[in-house]
């Protein structure tokens, strides 16, 4: 779910605003979930 708010929004505001934004509100990712979230096939 946070990776798809993240491809949604990542051209207006890119992606360490937006990680720093959830961070804020206690929502924690780090870029190599995002990454690997992108790497695997999708199920």
């Amino acid at each position: 779910m946070i990776v798809g708010f993240n491809d949604e929004y990542r051209k207006v505001y890119g992606l360490e605003p937006i990680r720093r934004a959830l961070t804020a509100h206690g929502i924690r990712t780090a870029p190599p979930t995002y990454r690997k979230a992108h790497s695997r096939p999708p199920s």
